[in-house]
């Protein structure tokens, strides 16, 4: 783990075998990542809208980092866990599409993973968010009573969360949807 901090402070050290640290991630995967529920505007490919390429995905401790391919040197962005959740929806034509939704229900992003090489992979996905959003959410709560003594991070995940908190202001802007366009359009008083 010593040596894991001194490689992210000396090259920004920010590549997937750092954040595995000694220990090891608590997830690794590939996925299409989709900011938002996908259902965009420009969504459809009708005005040159890009297709959703697979990224690599690792989650330690409440992070979850994103990273053009398991071999870059950096993520791309990180995305927090702390109040999230996961729909898990139903498996078809060999994908499963995990929703990550805030505490307010609202779609933050859409993960499809392909079920090809591991039938349990977004499964395995849910349950881990599941899991590091309630520690996350146990830690905040510890640290806000005073009791910062009694959180035990091993020294990976404090060199996860330095580099999360990097680069959570990387992630991609949210999308806009119909109903954002809609909203901004005037309505006019009936009955005249």
């Amino acid at each position: 783990a010593r040596s894991s901090l001194f490689r992210a402070k000396k090259n920004g050290g920010s590549d997937v075998a750092t954040l595995r640290g000694t220990s090891g991630s608590d997830f690794e995967g590939t996925a299409k990542v989709i900011r938002g529920s996908g259902s965009d505007i420009l969504g459809c490919g009708c005005f040159g809208g890009k297709k959703d390429k697979t990224r690599f995905l690792l989650i330690k401790g409440p992070f979850c980092f994103v990273f053009s391919k398991e071999t870059s040197s950096s993520p791309k962005y990180a995305i927090s866990l702390m109040n999230m959740t996961t729909d898990v929806k139903n498996q078809s034509r060999g994908q499963q599409t995990v929703l990550l939704e805030s505490s307010l229900g609202d779609v933050e992003y859409t993960f499809v993973f392909s079920t090809a090489e591991f039938a349990d992979v977004a499964d395995r996905f849910a349950a881990t968010i599941s899991q590091q959003a309630q520690a996350a959410q146990t830690k905040q709560v510890r640290e806000r009573l005073g009791h910062d003594h009694l959180i035990n991070n091993r020294a990976s995940i404090f060199v996860a969360e330095k580099i999360a908190l990097s680069k959570l202001d990387d992630q991609p802007d949210v999308p806009v949807t119909a109903a954002d366009v809609m909203s901004s359009v005037p309505l006019n008083p009936v009955g005249y």
